[in-house]
């Protein structure tokens, strides 16, 4: 019996919050080991753009995601 959701296609994907009340953005966060946890804060590229911002959705608790694109992806911890 398969199991109903594969590791093996998950996208990881985590909600950062640019200062105190900004919106929540959703970027791509595989390529950071470990994965972003909450409170973090990350390096983001918007486009271009690369934005510093708090982890406020981390990987682990994104159940679904409908979103088929996103447009920011994580850089690196910021430091």
């Amino acid at each position: 019996m398969r199991p109903e959701h594969s590791h093996e296609s998950t996208v990881l994907i985590c909600g950062v919050r640019f200062g105190r009340s900004g919106p929540v953005v959703f970027a791509h966060s595989q390529m950071i080991e470990p994965p972003p946890r909450l409170g973090d804060e990350l390096v983001i590229d918007l486009g271009g753009a690369l934005r510093r911002g708090r982890v406020v959705v981390a990987p682990d608790q994104v159940i679904l995601s409908e979103l088929a694109v996103l447009g920011a992806h994580v850089v690196r911890r910021a430091s």
